[in-house]
């Protein structure tokens, strides 16, 4: 592989070797996954590799190189197009993602609800009250305690900030949640 790199360099020209990757993962670095010795990876000036996992949708095409960024990116299989198509960044997914799964929670389209039905003085309650709301509202059951809901609270609590719900919790007698609409002062 040097003699190869060497040679494209004195002839201005560029290669690009297809290469298999070991079977076995590496969940640690991707890059331990190319097949034969590490001489590949030592003369190559950039390496690309592309791992997804059978059934997945989406593939990471990892980088790293002399030249060029190092850099994960989520793509896909475009079977129309019969060409890979750039999803995003992995950071760019993954944050997609997490938005994905706090917009769908049961707990959090409750709270907004309960909010939106009392502008005014927002919605109070114990964990316990919200366990029946969200089963009221949304007819699903997302946690078996209030302990539970609770972690749910803390897990979504800054996001609802975001969205100008206020999470506020008494720690005197019974525990009791308050939602409310967080006002804009007008500058």
């Amino acid at each position: 592989m040097g003699e190869v790199k060497e040679l494209c360099d004195d002839l201005g020209i560029c290669l690009m070797f297809v290469h298999h990757t070991r079977k076995q993962l590496d969940e640690n670095d991707v890059f331990n996954m190319i097949s034969g010795s590490t001489a590949l990876m030592g003369a190559a000036d950039t390496i690309i590799v592309i791992s997804k996992k059978r059934k997945d949708e989406y593939a990471t095409l990892t980088m790293t190189g002399r030249d060029i960024k190092q850099d994960d990116l989520v793509i896909s299989f475009d079977e129309m197009e019969w060409r890979w198509q750039i999803k995003g960044t992995a950071e760019e997914m993954e944050a997609k993602r997490e938005r994905q799964e706090y917009e769908q929670n049961p707990v959090v389209i409750t709270i907004k609800e309960l909010v939106k039905r009392n502008p005014l003085t927002g919605w109070k309650g114990s964990a316990n009250d919200l366990l029946k709301a969200v089963y009221d509202i949304t007819g699903k059951q997302v946690a078996d305690s209030p302990t539970a809901i609770g972690r749910l609270i803390s897990k979504y609590e800054y996001k609802l900030h975001c969205d100008d719900i206020e999470h506020k919790a008494s720690k005197s007698g019974s525990r009791a949640h308050t939602f409310t609409k967080i006002v804009k002062g007008i500058n």
